[in-house]
């Protein structure tokens, strides 16, 4: 289709009074409704020419009629400058009409945002925490601007560096939090989280430590008497004589006593007093017995296996003859430096000595006192030798005499050595022949059995001081009943085990120093090897069969039986006072006849 030819006319003052002539001016113009037709394409060429492309795709969204308008309002604007100018001031129909009009779309789009803001006011300010694109526009509730600029970043220097980024149209005084700043509180939140898990695994390895360490020093407490003094206190001549004390009777005191006491002041001054505050260590009560066990009346200021050990207690060894007594004196005396109360300290004519004292003899400690001899026992008893702790270790062959030596705030804890009853009695005969020398050579193994200069069942009778006429089987029990009560079983053919048990129960303890530790118990393996009774003569124990052995069983019938029992005791004993590895053996052999 042929373009019409433009109705432009050629310029002409306006003054003329032809207003319906065009007025042409330099950029834009503006026309009346004849020619409005004519000059549509002339405005749209005009229009896109100077339209960004932005513009042109906002142009595109609106109705015609908007931009038509939009466009004549910007021709309207120029027209009335000019006027305005040239000093006219005249409106004719036509312009009337365009103001009204543009008056009424102003007036609309103002009603539109005022609604706009009600609305916005009641549905509240934006969820901050929802994502950027979940709001269809997020600046609706805003004017638009005719241009916008981008987002700036900036770091003002009185801010922090991780205040974030303010838009340039936020009406609101909402800030939005930048990229690196929320990777900083990530980081941030991360390293709390890893630092207190890790704070919670150290706790709970403190803990743990903690415990495993109290299992381990309870495991590794000694069950032993309070006061208890280690060995390095024991063989010290020195430090004895330094730290000897007055107790009762003006009489000295022993180092395991010495130390005992030491701890029961310490106590005393802790306190105030044992018998008044509770201590953990119960006054001593006088024992009392029913019809049945009167036989055990003699015996009660000895103390029972199962009470508790006390400071001022004294420990017995009820010496059997040929039973490894002589090796258990050195192993206390040699070994361990244990002051001793026996027959060797009245030597040298000490026994007229007035006064307890303790002697250097061979390097060995004694009191000087004889507990073997029940004259010797009296003395000591006068003297006041338990009352004054000087000795650490009192040993006797005369049980019930030496019950006096001790009283109820000094007791005596009894330990025992047995041996076989046969071996023991062949082992005495040979002795006597060629050591003693107070058996006449002529008498032969089977006269020996017979009667003459055989200890009938010695052990049975020194237990129930029954030292004449027959053995009953009431003796058989009431000695089995003193065993299990007040001693402290061992064995010579199980010596190791037994000397562990005995310096347990008594509380003692090896040196400090580890190498005075090693030569006390290489010591102890030495003499526990060899033996200090072992016989200079060889010989031959009687054959089942013989005269000779139907004569000895005879003669030790009730020591068998009670020898026996004593092994049952023994194992019992095992649970409280045994070593380790018998615990583990004895636990075996108990599993086994379980399972058998």
């Amino acid at each position: 289709m042929p373009r019409k030819k433009s109705s432009r006319q050629p310029s002409r003052d306006p003054s003329d009074g032809d207003v319906s002539a065009p007025f042409i001016s330099d950029k834009r113009v503006f026309i009346d409704e004849d020619n409005c037709g004519e000059s549509q394409s002339r405005r749209d060429r005009i229009g896109r020419s100077k339209m960004s492309s932005k513009d042109r795709r906002k142009k595109k969204s609106r109705e015609p009629e908007d931009f038509e308008d939009e466009m004549s309002a910007d021709y309207f604007d120029d027209f009335i400058g000019q006027k305005s100018a040239n000093g006219d001031s005249s409106v004719d129909d036509e312009e009337s009409s365009f103001i009204e009009r543009r008056s009424s779309r102003v007036d609309k789009a103002l009603l539109t945002s005022e609604d706009d803001r009600r609305r916005d006011r009641r549905k509240g300010p934006p969820d901050l925490f929802k994502s950027q694109g979940g709001y269809e526009d997020r600046q609706s509730h805003r004017s638009k601007p005719a241009k916008r600029s981008k987002n700036k970043w900036y770091r003002s220097s009185h801010e922090p560096s991780n205040r974030g980024f303010e838009s340039e149209y936020n009406i609101t005084g909402v800030k939005y939090r930048s990229a690196s700043s929320t990777a900083r509180a990530l980081e941030e939140l991360k390293r709390k989280r890893l630092e207190a898990r890790e704070k919670k695994r150290a706790i709970g390895i403190m803990v743990m430590m903690v415990l495993i360490a109290g299992v381990v020093h309870f495991m590794g407490r000694e069950t032993v008497a309070p006061g208890v003094v280690s060995k390095g206190n024991m063989g010290d001549s020195a430090a004895v004589d330094k730290v000897y004390g007055k107790s009762k009777g003006d009489t000295k005191m022993g180092s395991v006593q010495r130390a005992n006491a030491a701890m029961l002041n310490a106590e005393i001054n802790s306190y105030g007093s044992l018998a008044t505050d509770g201590d953990s260590i119960p006054p001593p009560i006088e024992k009392t017995y029913d019809d049945a066990h009167q036989f055990l009346v003699p015996l009660h200021h000895f103390a029972d296996v199962r009470d508790t050990p006390r400071p001022t207690d004294t420990a017995f060894f009820f010496h059997v003859p040929r039973a490894g007594g002589s090796t258990i004196k050195d192993m206390m005396g040699k070994c361990m430096g244990l002051i001793q109360a026996s027959e060797v300290g009245v030597r040298d004519g000490h026994n007229t000595d007035t006064a307890l004292q303790v002697l250097t003899i061979q390097e060995n400690k004694y009191v000087n006192v004889d507990t073997t001899t029940i004259p010797g026992i009296q003395r000591a008893v006068d003297m006041g030798l338990a009352r004054s702790g000087m000795s650490d270790l009192i040993v006797s062959s005369y049980f019930h005499e030496s019950a006096s030596l001790f009283d109820l705030e000094h007791q005596g804890r009894a330990f025992i050595m047995l041996r076989n009853p046969f071996d023991r009695a062949v082992s005495m005969y040979y002795h006597r022949l060629h050591e003693l020398h107070d058996l006449d050579e002529s008498v032969s193994i089977e006269d020996y059995g017979q009667g003459n200069g055989i200890e009938n069942n010695w052990m049975t009778r020194f237990l129930t001081n029954r030292m004449t006429g027959e053995l009953t089987k009431e003796d058989m029990e009431q000695a089995k009943e003193i065993l299990k009560e007040k001693f402290l079983i061992g064995f010579l053919d199980d010596l190791e085990e037994s000397v562990y048990r005995i310096i347990k129960y008594n509380g003692w303890k090896y040196a400090d120093d580890e190498t005075a530790k090693m030569k006390q118990e290489d010591c102890i393996a030495d003499l526990a090897k060899l033996g200090s009774n072992i016989n200079t003569e060889g010989y031959e124990l009687p054959k089942r069969g013989t005269q000779a052995y139907a004569l000895i069983i005879w003669q030790t019938q009730f020591d068998s039986k009670l020898f026996e029992y004593a092994r049952e005791l023994f194992d019992d004993q095992t649970k409280t006072y045994g070593s380790k590895e018998r615990k583990k053996q004895r636990k075996k052999e108990k599993q086994k006849k379980k399972g058998g």
